[in-house]
């Protein structure tokens, strides 16, 4: 896998990690735009192990749609635009049977029910 691209999911991880309670283990699904496919388990003690993988020319092709789902049922998308940059961040909190949305564009959050 692209080293930047390891780095970038290495600190989105931290990320849900430190800011939004997500708990371990948690499952990466990255999808890149060339069919490029990766779904891990980042286990207990923050290691990565790969369940399955498919790179088109040992590479990811953005945008990358990257979805992430926690212990404690939170699950985090996010796109990588072409660009680079994030596109949109949403955090999905399930609330007894219902689930709240919480999503940050432009550096605003908005939530939704």
């Amino acid at each position: 896998m692209n080293e930047g691209l390891e780095q970038f999911l290495a600190t989105i991880i931290e990320h849900c990690l430190d800011e939004h309670d997500m708990r371990p283990p948690l499952f990466v699904c990255t999808v890149g735009d060339d069919g490029s496919v990766l779904v891990a388990d980042i286990n207990e003690g923050a290691e990565l192990v790969v369940l399955t993988k498919h790179c088109e020319n040992d590479t990811f092709t953005l945008p990358i749609k990257v979805t992430i789902v926690s212990q404690n049922n939170k699950t985090a998308r996010l796109v990588i635009k072409r660009d680079g940059n994030i596109g949109r961040f949403s955090l999905i909190i399930e609330v007894g049977r219902h689930f709240r949305t919480r999503h940050w564009a432009a550096g605003v959050a908005h939530t939704a029910e």
